[in-house]
């Protein structure tokens, strides 16, 4: 099975992958304030495309 499980873990064919040297928060009960990577500028809201991240 290939999915993502976090910001910091995936599965990739089967075998379990976790990122070293990172801590994100977890998809089903996230520890901090909703919205919180949005206001500290490490996320956007969805606008119904993709953005560009590169832009600077």
């Amino acid at each position: 099975m290939t999915c993502v499980v976090d910001g910091d873990t995936f599965w990739y064919r089967g075998q379990k992958i976790r990122i070293a040297d990172i801590n994100a928060p977890e998809v089903s009960h996230p520890g901090c304030a909703s919205a919180a990577l949005v206001r500290e500028g490490l996320a956007e809201a969805w606008k119904g495309y993709r953005g560009n991240w590169c832009l600077g």
